[in-house]
C-alpha cells in the first residue's frame, strides 16, 4: 500500500516514478532501476562480470513513450534455460562430489576451479524462472525490448507496468 501511494504521490508532485527491481532469484544484489519521467522510460542497469559481480559501469537506456505502444509483464518459464541450468548444476555437483570422494584437497580445488559451472547453472535457472517486461514498439509491432525481472518482484513490477500504461494513454 505504501509503495503504491509513494509512487502516485511522486507522480503528482514532479511527474517522476522510480522503481528498483532485482534481476535474479539467485543473485538478489543484481538490480535494475527504472524511472518514468518527462514522457520517457529510463532503464539503468549495472554491467556485471559473470552475471553476478557488479562492475562500476552502468548501461543507461531511455525509451520515449511516443514510441512505446504497450508495456506488458509476463511470466516466462524458459524451458531451455531451466534445463541448461539443471544440467550445469548436475555437472558441477558430480565433479565436486567425485573429487571429494577421492581426495579432499583435490575436491576443494575442484570447487573453485569448476565454480564457473555453478554460477552459469544458477544464472540459467534464474533466467528460466523470471518475469519479462516487454516494451512493445509502435513502429515495429513484432519487435519488443525485453527486460528480465526476478520472480519475487511480481507485484511491484505490475504496479510499475500500470503506471507506464497510464502515462502512455495520457501521452
Amino acid at each position: 500500500m505504501s509503495k503504491k501511494s509513494n509512487a502516485t504521490t511522486s507522480m503528482k508532485q514532479n511527474s517522476k516514478v522510480e522503481y528498483q527491481f532485482k534481476k535474479s532469484v539467485f543473485f538478489p544484489w543484481t538490480k535494475v532501476k527504472m524511472s518514468l519521467a518527462n514522457n520517457q522510460l529510463q532503464v539503468i542497469d549495472r554491467k556485471r562480470l559473470l552475471w553476478m559481480i557488479p562492475i562500476g559501469q552502468y548501461n543507461e537506456k531511455s525509451y520515449p513513450l511516443q514510441y512505446i505502444s504497450k508495456v506488458e509483464a509476463k511470466y516466462g518459464f524458459g524451458l531451455y534455460a531451466f534445463l541448461a541450468g539443471i544440467l550445469l548444476l548436475y555437472f558441477y555437483l558430480t565433479m565436486v562430489v567425485n573429487s571429494l570422494v577421492t581426495d579432499v584437497i583435490v575436491g576443494l580445488v575442484f570447487i573453485f576451479v569448476f565454480s564457473f559451472f555453478l554460477i552459469s547453472g544458477l544464472y540459467c535457472l534464474s533466467k528460466g524462472l523470471s518475469y519479462k517486461l516487454y516494451l512493445i514498439n509502435n513502429e515495429k509491432k513484432k519487435q519488443a525490448t525485453t527486460i528480465d525481472i526476478s520472480y519475487w518482484e511480481k507485484e511491484k513490477l505490475q504496479e510499475f507496468v500500470n503506471e507506464i500504461n497510464k502515462a502512455i494513454k495520457k501521452h
